[in-house]
């Protein structure tokens, strides 16, 4: 039995034998009795609510922790993605510049020599007799010292009797060479060859059906069929089969040449000067994508032998490695330890490494986020958070165990090992991307990242059917996957959330429990989230519903008292407190007397007038309508203690026998305790 019903006994027995002489004495003890209950009743809600709180707090904390996981994970992983891809982008790109460099070979050396060849004529007889004698003399490179031209090609093949003369007119000559409306040159494109490739490509689509063009062909180029087939077969088994290929053959093919012509563009810009536009390769760029050479604008004059090493995907130091290319963007950030190494593995100048790293950084931020997003159809953000469903359901990035060790392991070591953030580590969780998109749907108020749904979750790991039904129905999972989710969540949850949380908030959970309680008596709000809108009494049973509230912040509203102040308004061994008897008794004066008012401001932690004004008109309400509820259960009396009071006052003369009999059966209860 409490203190306050040992008092209540004595009244009653005082009462009962005719000692108290007014009934008014009597209703004055009872009111004194529950102001002076205020600082227990305070601490005995303070004292049901902590612990509960402790068990609350990694429930409700679960959401939050995850979701702070997630977006660590998606800012850390988002930055690393283009630096983790760059190595795979990179090849994959020279792989296709090397494919569609010998066409670019082949096209731009038959434009250059149809050029130099009719400019070297044109120097002795003039620019229009070149171009005739090119198309149409079968003594072309007897006369000039030249490849052959078109009609003194087929005439070799026709026994070099020199009668051969196609006969392409002046008109067709010039738009063979230049273009003609949608229709492409010869030589208009002298580095990378476009327009005698464009020529081709339309010779080719004749050929595979395309009348409409070919009579286009035709009008437009003012020449015959057969003079466009003989022109297209002149540039194939002459200009690319002989004079093309006599500049790489021997010693190589032109498969490998064009691997040699890759590094020099690479490496110098030797090929096209300003750079090649890589939507060249690949159609379904932009137009205008440079950046793939470290040698535009400045050439770095780093020999094919140091650029085969470089590009050396078998090679740890490498920007195409897995490996290597930390060691790049480790460089690129300033260690010069790593620079030192780079220099020594490739024989580099500072200067090529300046200019490697410059390139490199520019095509990681640049070109890589483009080049995925055209491969995969994907953003960076996108691939990321695919990248994180992954991660989190098995454990891998595109397959790959690139985090064996899991999330966390890479915020601190100390949460190495099992239980993982991932449901998929160390076993794959197999849930299909579906099944974990949704599951990570804070909108979905079935998620365990949703502050209604985790209480699902922690319904159904306790063994509620019901809701393990409701979560099966929810995610279309399996019996097996929900098994496997329950699992990991209890674990994660137990263990992990509350280190988790101390390691963010250095905050021990009992330390939050604490400031939580403190921040929903002064405010009304756990965490600014209103998590009890109705109170800590409305928990009880039976619930005592306000108002007015056992928090001043409901009572009154957020009242922003800090956690200093809450913790010197609540310290039992302070005589300025709430919860002492000395400091209940300065409040109760506070506001009759402004030296005790001014001194319980101070000692409590520098409260405002506003606050001030907020406890006052809330203690009084607390004491007499919340501290008195609180008593009737307390002391399981037939009413309030005002209610009985007054009731005593009325009908004290008859029922003092009655009375005392009360008091001596509350003392002996007391006794017994």
């Amino acid at each position: 039995m409490s203190k306050s019903k040992l008092i209540i006994g004595i009244i009653l027995i005082v009462v009962g034998g005719g000692l108290i002489p007014t009934g008014f004495f009597v209703n004055q003890m009872f009111v004194d009795q529950i102001a002076e209950g205020v600082p227990d009743a305070l601490l005995a809600v303070e004292e049901e609510a902590i612990p509960t709180l402790e068990e609350q707090l990694p429930v409700l904390g679960t959401p939050d922790v995850l979701l702070g996981i997630e977006e660590g994970a998606l800012t850390s992983l988002e930055a690393q993605l283009p630096v983790l891809a760059t190595p795979a982008v990179l090849s994959a790109l020279k792989e296709e510049a090397v494919t569609a460099l010998p066409l670019i070979i082949n096209g731009s050396g038959a434009a250059l020599a149809i050029n130099q060849t009719i400019t070297g004529v044109a120097g002795a007889i003039g620019y229009p007799a070149a171009k005739a004698q090119f198309f149409n003399s079968p003594t072309f490179q007897a006369d000039y010292a030249t490849p052959q031209g078109v009609s003194d090609y087929y005439d070799t093949l026709a026994g070099d009797f020199d009668v051969v003369n196609l006969g392409y007119t002046v008109a067709a000559q010039n738009n063979l060479l230049y273009g003609v409306g949608p229709l492409p040159g010869l030589i208009t494109d002298l580095e990378l060859g476009t327009g005698l490739l464009g020529y081709m490509e339309l010779y080719l689509n004749v050929t595979l059906g395309d009348q409409a063009l070919n009579a286009t062909m035709q009008t437009l180029y003012n020449a015959t069929w057969t003079q466009l087939e003989y022109l297209a077969g002149y540039i194939k088994n002459y200009l690319w089969d002989v004079v093309v290929k006599s500049t790489y053959s021997p010693p190589y093919t032109i498969e490998l040449y064009a691997e040699l012509v890759f590094y020099a563009q690479w490496a110098n810009g030797s090929v096209v000067e300003g750079g090649i536009d890589l939507s060249l390769f690949k159609d379904t760029l932009p137009e205008d994508t440079f950046g793939l050479e470290a040698g535009v604008p400045n050439p770095t004059n780093i020999t094919v032998p140091t650029c085969m090493n470089l590009w050396d995907i078998s090679n740890s130091f490498s920007f195409v490695n897995d490996s290597g290319i930390l060691i790049w963007v480790g460089a690129m950030q300033g260690n010069v330890t790593l620079q030192g190494y780079l220099i020594g593995a490739f024989s580099l100048t500072t200067a090529q490494l300046t200019i490697l790293l410059g390139w490199l950084g520019n095509f990681m931020t640049n070109l890589v986020p483009l080049l995925l997003f055209d491969e995969t159809g994907y953003t960076v953000s996108e691939l990321t958070q695919l990248a994180f469903y992954e991660q989190w359901a098995n454990g891998t990035i595109q397959g790959a165990a690139v985090l064996p060790n899991g999330l966390l392991n890479e915020l601190s070591a100390v949460f190495a090992g099992a239980p993982y953030f991932e449901v998929g580590l160390p076993i794959p969780s197999s849930l299909s991307l579906t099944e974990t998109m949704n599951l990570w749907n804070e909108a979905n108020a079935h998620t365990f990242v949703n502050m209604d749904g985790i209480l699902v979750w922690v319904g159904a790991m306790l063994g509620d059917v019901s809701l393990q039904l409701n979560l099966l129905a929810a995610f279309s999972l399996t019996v097996g996957e929900l098994t496997t989710l329950l699992t990991w969540l209890g674990a994660f949850l137990t263990i992990r959330v509350p280190q988790l949380i101390e390691y963010e908030t250095g905050y021990t959970i009992p330390e939050l429990a604490q400031l939580s309680f403190y921040e929903q008596w002064a405010n009304g709000t756990i965490q600014g989230i209103s998590i009890l809108p109705d109170g800590f009494l409305s928990e009880i049973d039976p619930p005592l519903l306000g108002p007015p509230y056992f928090e001043v912040g409901l009572t009154e509203g957020s009242t922003g008292l800090t956690d200093s102040q809450c913790d010197a308004l609540w310290n039992e061994t302070s005589e300025y407190s709430l919860v002492s008897a000395s400091g209940i008794n300065k409040w109760y004066q506070a506001e009759s007397s402004s030296t005790t008012y001014d001194n319980l401001r101070t000692n409590n932690g520098g409260i405002s007038t506003a606050q001030m004004t907020q406890i006052l008109d809330w203690l009084p309400k607390f004491r007499d309508v919340i501290v008195n509820a609180l008593a009737k259960e307390e002391l399981g009396l037939p009413m309030e203690p005002y209610a009985l009071g007054n009731t005593l006052l009325i009908a004290l003369g008859a029922g003092g026998g009655t009375l005392a009999v009360i008091g001596v059966v509350l003392l002996i209860l007391w006794k017994r305790k």
